[in-house]
């Protein structure tokens, strides 16, 4: 489900704003969230045939302009970018100069903080040279934000790409100590089935434990638990027998050799994860 904010300001234009809300109604799986200022509802009342109530029910959800602790004043809330249209001269001077006293402000403040597309819809003609300038700086800020917001999802697939390694390492690493103590006779009897070659039989049964041979009140664990894979957010695994090829995609079920990523998708590197 996308999100995207809506802002519409006290400027001429306010069907501009609400034949967006009707676009965005249309399209599946996305939520409007609409904040309107004061001077937004009077406008609407003014210029078109629509009641302010009307134009409140086309969004998914509505906000009051001085609820400055709403939840579109945090990072933390998650959305696709922000819309203001139209967007009055005084609302775009809020937005260039950082100046957060309102809902929609501080909502517009947020989505360049964060890095998400933010478009401002400027109602306003003749421009004077404050104007131009308030726009420039606007522009200038909107860049910005747009330069950050690739390089902020790289890293954000970088560090779960070193979580993946991570995760790879710590359970290879595991495998093999629970084959060197069949190997040195710490498991046996029944923990090691024909056909295992020493290996575990599942990934499960490393966090479960397995009998230490001459101790059976004892037991030999190697994980606390199975880590998930970042990239498939998921604890489930690819897993290859002893008996299997380097490349296998299905499991012989008799032993656990080797572990990988079932993504299919491509790394930062242009490798396959799915081939780590």
């Amino acid at each position: 489900m996308k999100r995207v904010v809506v802002g519409l300001s006290g400027a001429s234009g306010a069907i501009y704003g609400i034949r967006f809300l009707e676009l965005l109604r249309g399209i599946p799986d996305v939520e409007a969230h609409l904040v309107i200022s004061d001077a937004g509802r009077r406008t609407i009342v003014e210029e078109t045939d629509y009641t302010v109530a009307d134009v409140e029910a086309l969004a998914t959800r509505r906000y009051r302009n001085r609820d400055i602790g709403a939840a579109l004043a945090s990072g933390s809330f998650k959305t696709d970018g922000m819309v203001i249209v139209p967007c009055s001269i005084k609302t775009a001077a809020a937005v260039a100069h950082c100046v957060s006293d309102t809902l929609m402000a501080r909502a517009a403040d947020v989505t360049l903080k964060e890095g998400r597309a933010l478009i401002l819809v400027v109602r306003e003609t003749p421009l004077h040279l404050g104007h131009i300038e308030l726009m420039a700086t606007a522009t200038i800020l909107i860049i910005l934000a747009s330069a950050i917001l690739p390089l902020g999802r790289v890293a954000v697939v970088r560090q779960r790409e070193l979580e993946l390694r991570r995760a790879l390492r710590e359970m290879r690493t595991q495998i093999d100590r629970y084959k060197l103590a069949v190997d040195q006779g710490q498991i046996g009897g029944t923990d090691v089935k024909l056909g295992s070659e020493g290996y575990p039989p599942d990934l499960e049964i490393l966090v479960k434990g397995v009998n230490r041979v001459g101790a059976l009140d004892r037991k030999l664990k190697f994980l606390r638990r199975i880590p998930r894979d970042p990239i498939m957010r998921s604890s489930e695994w690819g897993m290859r027998c002893y008996q299997d090829a380097p490349d296998d995609t299905s499991w012989c079920g008799e032993n656990v050799y080797d572990v990988y990523s079932k993504s299919k998708a491509k790394a930062l590197d242009g490798t396959i994860y799915e081939t780590w």
